[in-house]
């Protein structure tokens, strides 16, 4: 089974943001942040048992602009990113694991990275069954 963060990165990628590309590591020196043309979704998770069998995630999602953006394409982001958390509180189930995502974090941003990206971050919070 994957991971809570996987599952919903690629739930997004394949859902709502189908023009990016997902990234696995926040590193900027590998794929698909050496493509500059790229935009990407990150995604990461702290996780912890509440009783039982049930764990709690806080997942936190990041959208990245391709490199060098201009106004227009961070508001796109901005805009991508308040329907990426949409579809994932409005969704009753991302899967047969998942369901019911809050909002912690609403989207915040722009932040900008080493290598002139421009990223909007939220983070939701699930319970799982294991």
């Amino acid at each position: 089974m994957s991971s809570v963060d996987d599952t919903i990165r690629d739930y997004l990628f394949e859902n709502v943001l189908t023009g990016y590309k997902p990234a696995v590591l926040f590193d900027e020196s590998t794929a698909p942040f050496t493509d500059d043309t790229s935009k990407i979704v990150f995604t990461k998770m702290e996780g912890r048992p509440i009783i039982h069998f049930t764990r709690q995630h806080d997942c936190q999602v990041l959208l990245f602009s391709k490199t060098n953006a201009n106004m227009a394409d961070m508001k796109a982001i901005k805009v991508e990113s308040e329907a990426a958390l949409k579809a994932l509180t409005e969704s009753v189930k991302i899967n047969a694991c998942i369901a019911n995502c809050d909002v912690i974090e609403d989207v915040t941003g722009p932040y900008r990275t080493n290598t002139n990206r421009y990223y909007y971050r939220f983070q939701i919070r699930t319970l799982t069954e294991f």
